[in-house]
């Protein structure tokens, strides 16, 4: 199979986008899990006497909270549907969503390891292409 320069540079091009996909895909997915783990850890200290709840995803702002009491909660189902489910039930509705995106950052991740393999082994053909093209320069002009 023969394959122009154009054409490995392109496929190259096309491949360093893919992998910056893969990458922030895999980053909104770590972002979610981290909030899921903070809406858990606030469900799980919710009927406590004395506990801090985040105003914000980085914890910049914290207001203490005494004796907050909730039976109930609304948990995000997807596709804008919360349902009201028990603080238990919640909690079991998170980890069942935290693990259906772990499982997907496994696929990106695998995916993405495929991708930077295929993008390496064509920055090492251009090299070698390169380094060839400068010996025959070389040659030509000793």
């Amino acid at each position: 199979m023969v394959v122009s320069l154009d054409e490995l540079l392109a496929e190259a091009e096309q491949l360093k986008r893919y992998i910056n996909d893969l990458q922030d895909a895999i980053d909104s997915i770590t972002e979610s899990i981290a909030s899921i783990e903070a809406s858990k850890q606030a469900l799980q200290n919710l009927n406590a006497k004395d506990s801090l709840i985040s105003l914000d995803k980085k914890n910049f702002a914290l207001v203490r909270s005494e004796g907050l009491k909730a039976d109930s909660v609304l948990v995000y189902l997807g596709l804008n549907y919360y349902a009201e489910v028990k603080v238990e039930e919640a909690i079991k509705l998170l980890d069942k969503r935290k693990e259906m995106l772990g499982t997907s950052a496994q696929s990106l991740e695998d995916e993405l390891a495929k991708s930077v393999d295929a993008y390496n082994n064509i920055l090492a053909l251009l090299n070698e292409i390169r380094q060839r093209a400068s010996g025959r320069a070389g040659e030509s002009t000793g």
